[in-house]
């Protein structure tokens, strides 16, 4: 996810013509969530390992030659179904693919496919028998090109058998009115199709007279041995094969097609009779196409049922599973439900063991867990990508995802719950909304989109219902490497978040808080300071009821330590009275001893007036969301807004980690303490005069502790940087780095460092110096010649000295 980083994104003229595309197409890319039969499996990304699983059961199936089952499961949305389906449809493609080459088909196996979502309650075969018949005519229409059901599909194959063993005869009964092919060894399946269906019935009698005189000579031919098992036609099946005949005849008198697909009670006289005939229709495509037949049945919703027929029906499915398994030959099931429900079918199935023991035995259990983000989003990207091929010239080369973003897609499937259907929906709301309000708001960055979506939901801006990863969004933002150069930079951002969040009390009514401050100067008798945060309370009832507090920031990063000089000036302030209460907000590896033994002393002598708590990852979190507080939502917090006003108080109170009102009662109660000097409050900040740029009073700034003495004017320009322009942005880690070499002019360590040594020593305890910018400058003189490597060392080269006199000659100063 992009955090501070801008991406590009379409310009303002190009966003108004896209939106009017977008308004204008009756096309929604996020219409459609589950899966539809009538249309490709689309949204399929990753589950390779879980293709390989499928792949090794159909192994097991044609090895074994048995029937075995699938028990897929996992939370809904996660994509069970197109997972099948995807599994379906590529198994349909390699069936007309005339490469050599396959993933699941094999020289001497054929696999046939179906899916259909199970009715409201099976008991047994023939409640699935008409649903597994239609979800195969798909699959056949791809094949052949004519959407014709299992039985006539199997005729049809028997036909082309005996076409095969008697060219000229067949020809003649097939084409018989119409003109036959010239080259009938040229002839394939679906050549023979619709002759045989104009015929109808006189096809149908021809055939059986055929296959009557013949029937000994067919028999022998249609007999295949394939991987060691013999597949035959035998006597007992004549009258099968004969009627089989009458399903290509639309004027049967008794349509017996209908009569075989409804699983007629006369035909059928028992779910055993419709189950051996379906066996035989897979012998005679055995027989036929020298195959062995493995059909794939997936079922959806395998498991679903009413709560209040958990026990009895469970069993009875349980067995149902068993006898499939026993008396279908050569079939994967795949029975598809969510965790949930196959937790309840486990429950009852689990109190008989003997039936759990079978089960186990029939059943491979497959779980889906979510995919990851980055793979997920790439399906809302596939359909960004379909909407846009319809509008090829239109689509923006800088936003292609437009009116989404790759941030968008991720944000939205994590907010969703990780639910790629309900995403899915999301979305597809959101789409019907742009073209209602005929406005389309900005997607581009991360907190675009945690703002904009939020606001869709009609949840707003509301800091305690958001989810971890939302915390870890900001957290991730506030700490990119790129956004701070040092630690008083962070501290800054983090000093002004707090400066709204406590400013919003201002328009309490009466307020407590009667004075916000951000680096306002006090002047003292010892010189200026300046407090972090310094709060005012109840300062319209005069000095007897005012209580003063200072907010001592230190946002340090993980590797950060706080030095005494850090903190000096709010000690001072507080021992000379002119504060009544310090907090100190510190984040990174803590004190240093010296400041540590500083505030325990005050501790120790001011039970009641010093606050410093380790603050948890929650903690910290509210802090970098002040720092960030606009950037996220578009505007600083504004006490004048009840909502912002509550939002403040919030994250402060979780930040406290007590409720604001107890917190400012407690220092309200603390006795009175009258500043041994009169203090001058001078606010806004004093501004430092100065020659330089706006970008060289930013990095002072950011590179000097804000409680630092002002005395006078400050020289901003050093001699050595006249003459050393170049390392202007480097000049604070230049001049730390001399000084740590001024104790290395002779010896043996003449003008060598390392890295390492100079930063743990130099660098980090200085919260003023950036590591990032100390590395930049070590390469910087390396490539400028100013020193050469020595081993794992670096030493100055007579350039590099010279280079050090003159930062010497300046006192190191910079």
């Amino acid at each position: 996810m992009v955090y501070q980083r801008r991406l590009t994104w379409a310009s303002t003229s190009d966003c108004e013509r896209l939106n009017s595309i977008i308004f204008e197409t009756n096309i929604n890319p996020f219409g459609i969530a589950a899966y539809n039969p009538n249309e490709p499996v689309t949204d399929f990304v990753g589950r390779r390992e879980e293709l390989l699983k499928f792949k090794e059961q159909i192994q097991n199936v044609i090895n074994n030659k048995i029937s075995r089952s699938v028990k897929l499961n996992g939370p809904a949305g996660v994509g069970k179904s197109t997972l099948f389906n995807f599994l379906k449809e590529s198994i349909e493609k390699e069936r007309i693919s005339t490469r050599p080459d396959s993933e699941y088909i094999l020289k001497d196996c054929d696999v046939l496919s179906t899916f259909f979502q199970i009715p409201d309650k099976i008991s047994d075969f023939l409640d699935i028998w008409k649903p597994m018949l239609e979800g195969l005519r798909p699959g056949f229409e791809k094949e052949i090109g004519y959407d014709i059901s299992l039985p006539e599909y199997i005729t049809f194959q028997v036909i082309y058998r005996m076409f095969l063993k008697d060219r000229e005869k067949l020809a003649k009964i097939i084409w018989k009115d119409t003109e036959r092919p010239q080259r009938l060894h040229q002839v394939e399946l679906r050549d023979i199709i619709d002759p045989l269906f104009s015929q109808g019935t006189p096809a149908v009698l021809a055939l059986q007279e055929h296959y009557s005189q013949k029937k000994r000579e067919l028999r022998d031919d249609f007999k295949a041995r394939i991987k060691g098992r013999t597949y035959e036609i035998k006597r007992g099946d004549n009258k099968n094969i004969l009627n089989l005949f009458r399903v290509i005849d639309e004027d049967d008198p008794d349509d017996y097609l209908e009569l075989i697909l409804g699983a007629n009670s006369d035909i059928f006289k028992t779910n055993d009779d419709l189950i051996n005939y379906f066996n035989d229709l897979m012998r005679y495509y055995a027989c036929s196409t020298k195959k062995q037949p493995i059909l794939l049945i997936g079922i959806d919703e395998a498991v679903k049922a009413d709560p209040q027929i958990f026990n009895q029906y469970y069993q009875n499915l349980g067995n149902l599973f068993v006898k499939l398994r026993n008396t279908l030959n050569d079939i994967l099931f795949v029975f598809i439900s969510t965790t949930e429900d196959w937790a309840e079918f486990n429950n009852i199935i689990k109190k008989n063991t003997d039936l759990q023991s079978q089960l186990g035995e029939f059943m491979y259990e497959m779980p889906l867990t979510q995919l990851g983000v980055d793979e997920l989003a790439q399906v809302f990207k596939n359909r960004m990508n379909r909407f846009w091929e319809n509008y090829p010239s239109q689509r923006p080369l800088e936003a292609p995802y437009y009116p989404f973003s790759e941030n968008l897609f991720e944000y939205v499937y994590r907010y969703r719950l990780r639910d790629l259907r309900d995403t899915i929906h999301f979305l597809k709301d959101m789409w019907i909304k742009f073209k209602y309000l005929r406005k389309i708001p900005k997607f581009e960055t991360i907190f675009e989109s945690l703002r904009e979506v939020r606001k869709f939901d009609a949840r707003g801006f509301n800091p305690n219902t958001f989810k971890r990863f939302e915390w870890n969004i900001i957290k991730n933002s506030f700490n990119d490497p790129i956004r701070f150069r040092s630690n008083s930079a962070r501290s800054s951002e983090v000093e002004k978040g707090l400066e709204y969040a406590w400013k919003c009390l201002l328009y309490e009514n009466p307020p407590t808080i009667t004075r916000v401050d951000n680096n306002c100067t006090i002047i003292t008798s010892s010189g200026s300071r300046r407090p972090d945060i310094y709060l005012e309370i109840l300062g319209n009832l005069g000095a007897e009821f005012r209580r003063n507090i200072e907010f001592q920031v230190k946002a340090y990063d993980q590797g950060g330590t706080v030095a005494l000089n850090h903190i000096k000036s709010s000690l001072e302030l507080f021992r000379e009275q002119f504060t009544d209460f310090i907090y100190f907000i510190i984040t990174g590896r803590g004190l240093k001893p010296d400041a540590e033994a500083a505030i325990k002393g005050l501790e120790i002598t001011y039970t009641n007036r010093i606050r410093r708590p380790i603050l948890t990852e929650d903690q910290r979190d509210r802090l970098y969301l002040l720092a960030l507080y606009k950037e996220i939502t578009g505007k600083n917090l504004d006490g004048t807004l009840p909502k912002d006003l509550q939002i403040a108080k919030d994250l402060l109170s979780f930040i406290i980690g007590q409720p604001i009102e107890d917190f400012l009662s407690g220092v309200k109660r603390l006795a009175y303490r009258q500043p041994i000097t009169e203090a001058e409050i001078i606010s806004p900040p004093v501004v430092v005069p100065s020659e330089t740029s706006q970008t060289e009073l930013t990095t002072f700034s950011e590179s000097s502790e804000a409680t630092e003495v002002i005395e006078g004017q400050f020289e901003t320009q050093v001699k050595w940087l006249n003459d050393y322009p170049s390392l202007k942005s480097y000049r604070f880690e230049a001049s730390a780095l001399c000084g740590y070499l001024k104790t290395r002019e002779t010896g043996k360590y003449k003008f060598k460092f390392t890295i390492p040594t100079v930063e743990k020593n130099v660098i980090m305890p200085n919260a003023s110096l950036s590591k990032q910018l100390f590395r930049t400058l070590v390469k910087f003189l390396k490539e400028k010649g100013y020193t050469v490597p020595d081993k794992s060392s670096f030493k100055l080269t007579q350039l590099g000295e010279q280079l050090y006199q003159a930062v010497k000659a300046d006192n190191y100063s910079c």
